[in-house]
């Protein structure tokens, strides 16, 4: 009797030399998709330090596993939390020992009512989206333009082409996007806002 092991393979073979039979028993073993849930959304106070990742969730997957924060100024902290002083959006992908990846968004608001307001103001559906999202506007306040970025600052995508300038509601096609997190900023009359979307 010989036993063959690999990470996630098991071969048994038993080989009788008199009646010239060989009996192969196959056992393969896939671990569970690898999930994570960053945490909640926060709202940073003014001169305050907050830390991202003490609420985080892993399911799946196979350990050990390794981290990387982001933000619009690239990759920020390899750790499982990292501490922060500005708002905006903060992006956690974590990678387990078979290269399997997932990633989240905690959006860190501060504590301005307009902010508030400009985040209240539009929307981006569906999210996640699989070929095409949708944003809306309030009709008093027209899209000027949108640009889809990843999440490193790379502009993958402007749109600026409206074709009435009164349009306060605009569809974009995203189906050559890779599957992750990308973010949309739009203007518009009123404001300039950044949010972020999930390509599936």
């Amino acid at each position: 009797m010989y036993k063959l092991l690999s990470a996630q393979l098991v071969l048994f073979f038993s080989v009788s030399l008199f009646a010239q039979e060989t009996i192969i028993n196959l056992s393969l073993s896939q671990p569970r998709e690898l999930k994570i849930e960053a945490g909640t959304d926060l709202i940073l106070g003014n001169n305050e330090i907050i830390t991202l990742g003490n609420d985080l969730t892993i399911t799946g997957g196979s350990p050990a596993f390794s981290y990387s924060w982001s933000s619009m100024l690239g990759e920020i902290a390899l750790t499982p939390v990292v501490s922060i002083s500005s708002e905006g959006n903060y992006y956690l992908t974590v990678t387990d020992t078979r290269n399997c990846s997932d990633s989240d968004t905690i959006i860190v608001f501060g504590t301005s009512v307009s902010l508030m307001e400009t985040v209240n103001a539009w929307i981006v559906y569906p999210n996640p989206a699989q070929n095409t999202i949708f944003i809306s506007t309030e009709p008093s306040n027209p899209i000027i333009s949108a640009d889809v970025f990843s999440v490193t600052g790379e502009i993958l995508q402007c749109h600026s082409d409206y074709p009435s300038p009164a349009r306060n509601s605009n569809s974009l096609d995203i189906s050559e996007l890779h599957h992750g997190i990308y973010l949309i900023r739009i203007k518009t009359k009123k404001f300039d806002s950044l949010k972020s979307f999930v390509k599936n």
